[in-house]
């Protein structure tokens, strides 16, 4: 999250450019649904060992952000497709 506000204030600022803040945030967009779907799977593979809270919790927030990621990427092509 602070990456983000960091890169938001360079480009805002004109330190960087509008496509060095595009490409920076894609990445970082991207590492953060890698790291979701792996830590999701892995939550899945502990399901086998003895359930507890904290397991519990963390496999809702995992399946709570797979499922926002999933509603952006289908939203997004649909709201592009109203702006041409």
């Amino acid at each position: 999250m602070l990456i983000f506000i960091v890169f938001q204030v360079l480009a805002a600022s004109d330190k960087i450019s509008e496509e060095t803040y595009t490409y920076a945030s894609s990445f970082f967009v991207s590492l953060v649904i890698v790291a979701t779907i792996a830590r999701f799977v892995y939550s899945m593979k502990g399901l086998k060992e003895p359930i507890s809270v904290r397991k519990m919790i963390g496999l809702m927030v995992n399946a709570i952000l797979i499922l926002l990621f999933t509603v952006v990427i289908v939203i997004d092509p649909a709201e592009l497709s109203k702006m041409h």
